[in-house]
């Protein structure tokens, strides 16, 4: 199967197994610096992935976010 076949999460979980202590993103909060590993953001994405299923959300379902420009 080809990266084009596969859905995001499937790409993502690839990376975060293969690149697993590494950082995935680093971004400025307060004049400090603050970085995720791809583990941690892996963690962060099930997180919400389960909060989304509790909420009813289902395979198809289209979902919409608003988000402040931030990375947290």
């Amino acid at each position: 199967m080809t990266s084009l076949q596969q859905d995001i999460f499937t790409v993502f979980r690839a990376s975060a197994d293969d690149r697993i202590d590494h950082t995935a993103i680093t971004f400025k909060k307060d004049k400090e610096y603050i970085s995720y590993s791809y583990q941690e953001l892996y963690t962060k994405v099930e997180i919400f992935a389960h909060f989304l299923k509790n909420e009813g959300v289902v395979k198809d379902d289209k979902v919409i976010l608003f988000l402040s420009n931030q990375a947290e």
